[in-house]
């Protein structure tokens, strides 16, 4: 049987603007809900999931990870942020270690249209080498409200351990003391 774990954000179950969130273990699906007064019950907003990044790319201390998105858009002219992270997965919750945002405009677009925006993620010490990294993006509005939460790409990141190295080593004097 298939059961659904709830993990609710807010001790108020009527907190407009909370996000509320079912987890399901068998698919590893995170559905993202919202309280709606008007309506009086909890509309799915989106959902995101754990999937295995398409390719790992190593890093170094003081790169930057550059994370593009692409989505379609339909809407009046929006104000906003790309908001990218890098990550672990603890249980099913993604634990953000870095992270950063980029500024996003897009003018009114009355039918979809293609966009694409990219945010860079400046790779720190807070990410510990030698280990693989999860990333996400997200799209906030000027309130920083969630507007929509791309997948989780597990091992996507690598920080590749700096080794210490030693070349041309040679006596060069020896002397009596």
């Amino acid at each position: 049987m298939n059961a659904l774990v709830a993990q609710q954000v807010s001790l108020n179950p009527l907190v407009v603007g909370e996000y509320y969130y079912l987890y399901d273990p068998y698919t590893g699906i995170l559905y993202h809900y919202r309280y709606d007064p008007s309506l009086g019950v909890y509309a799915l907003v989106f959902a995101t999931g754990w999937i295995p990044a398409p390719k790992l790319v190593n890093v170094e201390y003081t790169d930057k990870l550059k994370i593009t998105a692409s989505f379609y858009y339909t809407g009046p002219a929006f104000s906003g942020r790309l908001y990218g992270a890098i990550g672990q997965k603890v249980v099913t919750v993604f634990d953000e270690i870095v992270a950063a945002t980029s500024p996003l405009s897009l003018p009114d677009t009355p039918t979809a249209a293609l966009k694409t925006a990219s945010v860079e993620i400046p790779i720190t010490t807070a990410l510990a080498a030698g280990k693989n990294y999860a990333i996400y993006v997200k799209i906030q509005d000027a309130a920083n409200k969630d507007m929509v939460i791309s997948d989780y790409l597990e091992n996507a990141v690598y920080v590749v351990e700096k080794v210490p190295t030693f070349t041309q080593f040679q006596i060069t004097d020896y002397v009596k003391v």
